[in-house]
């Protein structure tokens, strides 16, 4: 019993149990927007009555859980040395693919895009692309960490597989989920690794010239749906009972919040339905309709301060592999965030993207704890040593 107790202080003492603390309230806040989110009030066309679908005991429920499997997870990957984790590259980048691909069998298709998995036996539906994105990280900053240490990260060779790396996990996800967002995702955490990881700015413009270049290519790659979609996020009104009425019915609900809101189960958009996917998507419409722009400063306030901590700890790391894994989990915090937040506001494209933390879905939640618990461990390990596959 004494050594559990030490352990257990010894593990307070260590941990960066700030981060947890501020990660739990993120996502409390969130769990009593998906709580309103989850009711509906429906007019019957016969009586003309009013009848409350109340789906939000089931949301909330499924996300507590999510949220405790979550928090496992943060103290688990805190207890373990990024390096010892790194060591395993290879099978992780197995699992990334393997798990993805599982979409080709045990793939449903929702709103468009077939990136949830029905396991047979399984309670629940999985985004295998989103719990990826922990180990894409993982894997990236070993592949970046060992090309610094051998002092070549800069040559062709390894650019070339750094390349093919992010081409095999993009290609993956877009050949089986179609899931255009989470690819965007995968860019972005990418190039923010790269270039805080060390890989100097030629190779940037290098890329942007392939970009540019490919682009007409991917643009036809692109489903009808897709392209319009990308269209219209830029200018919902190009078809506002459309791909455009999800921003479009967003900027109302944000709008009528004003300052304070309308009240908490309260929001005319929220509570009609007027939202769609209201508890994922758009929960941050929720909060500026039903709390106002004071509930949306407060969202906005504690994902600021999840992703500066993140830096923080990155900055007190002493080993390129630990930096590297903190601002890959600070730039997709970031970047999940600006682009979701946008959408609500109908200031970029509709696609699909979760709010950390405050988003309904047990994927989206666990996945974020997990990869605090990777910031955790790099803040109570700053001084591990990064181990090579020889030695």
């Amino acid at each position: 019993m004494k050594t559990i107790w030490k352990a257990v202080k010894d593990f307070f003492k260590t941990a960066d149990i700030f981060l947890l603390v501020v990660c739990l309230l993120a996502a409390a806040y969130g769990v009593v927007l998906i709580s309103s989110a989850g009711r509906v009030m429906l007019v019957t066309a016969e009586t003309g009555q009013t009848v409350t679908v109340d789906n939000a005991a089931r949301l909330v429920t499924v996300q507590c859980a999510a949220i405790a499997i979550g928090v496992v997870l943060f103290v688990i990957l805190s207890c373990v040395p990024l390096d010892l984790l790194a060591r395993l590259w290879k099978w992780l980048l197995g699992f990334n693919i393997l798990f993805v691909a599982l979409l080709q069998i045990w793939g449903v298709e929702l709103l468009g895009n077939r990136s949830w998995l029905k396991i047979p036996g399984f309670p629940v539906l999985i985004q295998p692309a989103e719990v990826v994105k922990v180990t894409f990280i993982l894997v990236l900053a070993k592949q970046l960490s060992e090309g610094l240490r051998r002092d070549r990260l800069n040559r062709l060779p390894s650019v070339a597989l750094l390349a093919g790396h992010l081409g095999l996990m993009v290609g993956t996800v877009f050949l089986f989920s179609k899931d255009l967002g989470m690819v965007v995702v995968y860019v972005a955490i990418f190039f923010v690794m790269c270039l805080f990881g060390g890989l100097k700015l030629r190779w940037f413009a290098a890329a942007a010239a392939v970009i540019a270049g490919a682009c007409p290519f991917a643009w036809r790659m692109l489903a009808d749906h897709q392209r319009q979609r990308l269209l219209v996020g830029f200018n919902p009104s190009a078809d506002p009972l459309g791909y455009g009425w999800q921003a479009i019915q967003s900027k109302i609900a944000i709008g009528g919040g004003q300052l304070t809101g309308q009240g908490l189960y309260n929001g005319v958009q929220t509570q009609l339905g007027r939202l769609s996917q209201k508890e994922s998507d758009f929960i941050f419409a929720v909060a500026g309709e039903e709390l106002g722009l004071v509930g949306c400063l407060v969202i906005l306030l504690l994902l600021a301060v999840i992703v500066l901590r993140c830096l923080y700890a990155a900055t007190r790391s002493k080993t390129p592999l630990a930096t590297v894994v903190c601002v890959g989990v600070a730039g997709m915090v970031l970047f999940q965030s600006v682009i979701n937040v946008g959408m609500c506001l109908a200031l970029t494209p509709v696609i699909g993207l979760t709010l950390p933390f405050f988003s309904y879905g047990g994927s989206s939640i666990i996945t974020m704890f997990a990869a605090m618990g990777l910031v955790s461990s790099a803040y109570r390990h700053p001084k591990t040593h990064l181990l090579s596959d020889e030695e």
